[in-house]
C-alpha cells in the first residue's frame, strides 16, 4: 500500500513511463508486422522473378528473427500491461486510504475545535456552578442565622428574672415525655 505523497508521485511517474513504453512497443510491433508482411510477400516476388535460394534463406531468417522479436515485444507489452494494472490498483488503494485519512483528519479537527471551545467555556461554567452552589449555601446560612437570632431572643426572654411578686407563667406539663435537646439541661 502506498502511504506517502512521494510514493504516489513515484507511481504516477512509473505509470507514465509504462504507458510511453507500451506506445513505443506497440509502434515497434506495428513496424515489425509491416516488415513481416513485406518479407512474406518478397518470396512470392522473388519466385516470380526467379531469384536465388540464398535470397529466400536470408528472407526466411529475417522473417524468423522478426517473428521472435514480435514475440518478445508482445511479452514485454503483456508484462507492462500487468504492471500498469498493479500500479492502477495501488493508486486506487492509495486514493481510498487518502480519502479515509482525510475524513479521519476532518473528524479529529472537529473534535479538537469542540474540545477547545469546551476548555474556553470551562472557567465560566465553573464560576456559574460555584455561584449556584454558593447561593444555596448563603440561603441556608441566612436561614440558620435567622433561626439562631430567634432562638437567642427566646433564651434571653426565658433567662430574664421576673420581678418580685410575680408568678411565673409556665405551660402545663403534659403527661407525654418531654423531649431533651442537646446542650440544654434535662427537664425535671
Amino acid at each position: 500500500m502506498v502511504s506517502s505523497p512521494s510514493d504516489y508521485e513515484t507511481l504516477q511517474h512509473q505509470l507514465q513511463e509504462s504507458q510511453q513504453l507500451i506506445q513505443q512497443l506497440a509502434q515497434e510491433l506495428v513496424e515489425a508486422n509491416v516488415k513481416i508482411r513485406a518479407l512474406e510477400t518478397a518470396p512470392q516476388l522473388s519466385q516470380r522473378l526467379g531469384s536465388a535460394t540464398e535470397y529466400e534463406e536470408t528472407l526466411n531468417q529475417q522473417i524468423h528473427l522478426l517473428v521472435e522479436e514480435n514475440k518478445t515485444l508482445r511479452q514485454q507489452i503483456s508484462i507492462l500491461e500487468q504492471r500498469i494494472t498493479e500500479i492502477r490498483k495501488e493508486r486506487g488503494e492509495m486514493e481510498n486510504s487518502q480519502d479515509t485519512l482525510l475524513a479521519k483528519m476532518n473528524q479529529l479537527r472537529d473534535e479538537n475545535r469542540r474540545l477547545e471551545q469546551y476548555v474556553q467555556d470551562l472557567p465560566e461554567l465553573y464560576r456559574k456552578k460555584f455561584k449556584e452552589r454558593m447561593e444555596v449555601l448563603e440561603t441556608r446560612l441566612n436561614e440558620m442565622q435567622s433561626e439562631n437570632s430567634r432562638l437567642s431572643l427566646a433564651i434571653l426572654e426565658m433567662a430574664t428574672p421576673l420581678p418580685e411578686g410575680s408568678t411565673p407563667n409556665y405551660l402545663p406539663i403534659l403527661d407525654d415525655e418531654i423531649p431533651s435537646f442537646p446542650g440544654l439541661p434535662e427537664p425535671q
